[in-house]
């Protein structure tokens, strides 16, 4: 409904653009804290690593108020 109040007619292709752009925000800004951490040798958290598990909450967070 919101796209046919935009005027978007093409809704197949509509859902495909915002599959993807879901996908590509759960591949970037999700993945990153698990892919600093997986990289770290070190036993301990990094400075690094506690932004990239702040950003993770976060993105996480809006993520879930967008799909409500």
């Amino acid at each position: 409904m919101r796209w046919e109040r935009k005027g978007k007619t093409n809704t197949q292709l509509a859902m495909q653009v915002d599959a993807l752009s879901q996908g590509l925000a759960n591949a970037s800004f999700l993945a990153f804290p698990a892919i600093i951490i997986g990289s770290n040798t070190s036993s301990s958290f990094t400075a690094l690593e506690i932004f990239g598990m702040i950003l993770w909450l976060a993105s996480f967070l809006f993520e879930s108020i967008a799909d409500n």
